[in-house]
C-alpha cells in the first residue's frame, strides 16, 4: 500500500440486509439493500458481525467495538424486524482486547464464543437476548491464544477452527475435536492443517448447504481484510482435512465502504458483514499514531 494511505483513517463498520444464504453462495450481495451503522467518530469501528434471529423476529447483532488506540469490547445491537436499530449496549469488558463474539444456539441456550486470545484461553459465555448480558464464562480450551474459534458439529463431533496469535495469524490454521462442545478438544493430526494467507484465519460461522459445508476465510494476501473466500470443506476428519475454494466474496458491496471485508455471517433472514472505508484524515492519523506510542 502507498505511503500517503498513511493518511487515511481506516474504519471498520457493519452493514445488515435481508436475505439468504443463497445470496451468499451465489455471490450476490451487491444486489441486497444493506444498512450501516451509523459510527460518527472516526476513532471508533465496530467488525466481526455475528447474527441472531430470534422466534419474535428480533435480531441481535453482537459485534467487536474498538475506540482506537484502546482494546476490543464486545457490543450488541438490537434491530426489530423491519432491521431498525432500537438499542446498542457494551456486554463484555474484560480489560483485555475481545473481538469474533461467535455465538453457538445449543439445547435451547445461547452462548457467545469471543476472541479472546490475550487471555490465553477460549471461553463460552450464557447470553440473555432479553437483557443483552452475559453469564459467568465456561473454559472450552485454555493455555492456548486462538484467534476467531469458530465451531461446528459434524458427523457426531465437535470442531473447532481457528489461527493463533503470533507471526501466522492470518496464514496457518489449526484444527481442534472433541465429543462435547465444552471440550475437553484434541489437536487434529495434520495441525496447522493449513498455511496460506490467503483462507486460513476464519472469516464467520461454518455455513450448512444440504449435506455441504462451507467455510469463509479471510484473504489477506494484499493486506489484511482484503476479502473473504468461500471453502468448501470435502473431507474433514481427525486426520484428514480437504478444502477448496469456492467463490471470493469481496468489498464492492457499498461505494464508501469497499476497501476491505473480513467477516459475513447469515441467520434464516438477514445477512451481516463489516466493511472497510477510508477518510483522508491526517490530523487524526497522527493523534493515534502519538496515542499509540505513549501507550506501549
Amino acid at each position: 500500500m502507498m505511503m500517503t494511505d498513511k493518511f487515511f483513517v481506516k474504519q471498520w463498520t457493519i452493514g445488515i440486509a435481508k436475505g439468504k444464504l443463497d445470496d451468499i453462495l451465489n455471490n450476490q450481495l451487491a444486489s441486497l439493500y444493506f444498512k450501516w451503522i451509523d459510527i460518527p467518530n472516526p476513532e471508533v469501528f465496530v467488525a466481526d458481525p455475528f447474527v441472531l434471529e430470534l422466534p419474535s423476529g428480533e435480531i441481535h447483532v453482537l459485534a467487536e467495538h474498538i475506540q482506537q488506540p484502546n482494546y476490543g469490547k464486545l457490543i450488541s445491537y438490537r434491530f426489530n424486524k423491519d432491521l431498525v436499530l432500537q438499542e446498542e449496549k457494551i456486554i463484555l469488558d474484560t480489560g483485555k482486547h475481545l473481538s469474533y463474539p461467535f455465538i453457538l444456539e445449543e439445547n435451547d441456550e445461547i452462548f457467545i464464543i469471543p476472541e479472546s486470545a490475550m487471555a490465553n484461553g477460549v471461553f463460552a459465555y450464557p447470553y440473555n437476548p432479553n437483557k443483552m448480558s452475559l453469564g459467568e464464562p465456561i473454559t472450552l480450551i485454555s493455555e492456548n491464544p486462538l484467534l476467531d474459534s469458530t465451531l461446528i458439529f459434524h458427523e457426531g463431533k465437535w470442531w473447532l477452527f481457528a489461527t493463533k496469535k503470533g507471526p501466522y495469524s492470518n496464514s496457518e490454521l489449526f484444527i481442534y475435536h472433541a465429543a462435547d462442545w465444552r471440550g475437553p478438544y484434541q489437536s487434529h493430526e495434520m495441525n496447522p492443517v493449513k498455511k496460506d494467507d490467503d483462507g486460513s484465519r476464519p472469516a464467520g460461522k461454518i455455513f450448512k448447504k444440504g449435506d455441504d459445508l462451507f467455510r469463509p476465510a479471510q484473504n489477506c494476501k494484499e493486506y489484511y481484510g482484503k476479502s473473504v473466500t468461500l471453502y468448501k470443506i470435502q473431507t474433514l476428519t481427525t486426520k484428514t482435512y480437504v478444502e477448496t475454494p469456492f467463490v471470493e466474496l469481496k468489498a464492492d458491496i457499498h461505494q464508501k465502504n469497499k476497501y476491505g471485508l473480513h467477516t459475513i455471517n447469515h441467520s434464516d433472514s438477514v445477512i451481516v458483514v463489516d466493511c472497510l472505508k477510508k477518510t483522508f484524515n491526517p490530523f487524526i492519523q497522527i493523534k493515534l499514531f502519538i496515542q499509540k506510542k505513549l501507550n506501549r
